[in-house]
């Protein structure tokens, strides 16, 4: 079993090094934000990232579009049409080569 880290050796290298091992890396102000945290909450910050609030704006295409399920609905609704037209028209063909 992993011993924790103690608070005396959590510093820029450490916090880097937690950056790494996440997957992330990142520059200096990010990981001068992690030693600022310190070790329980910086590691708080990667574990519970759905409670942390992002003030980032989604983009155009995330937003919510009220006629996206009447547009899925009408491209299924012709899809299938034209799977019926091109099924009736390999039938026709097969029945005439007969």
């Amino acid at each position: 079993m992993l011993t924790p880290l103690s608070s005396r050796k959590w510093s820029f290298t450490t916090a880097a090094h937690l950056l790494n091992r996440a997957g992330f890396g990142g520059p200096p102000a990010e990981i001068d934000r992690l030693v600022k945290l310190g070790r329980s909450a910086a590691v708080d910050w990667f574990v519970n990232y759905e409670e942390i609030p992002d003030a980032t704006p989604n983009p155009e295409w995330a937003r919510p579009d009220p006629e996206r399920r009447q547009k899925f609905e009408a491209a299924r609704k012709g899809q299938r049409r034209g799977n019926a037209a091109v099924s009736c028209a390999k039938n026709s063909n097969s029945s005439g080569s007969a």
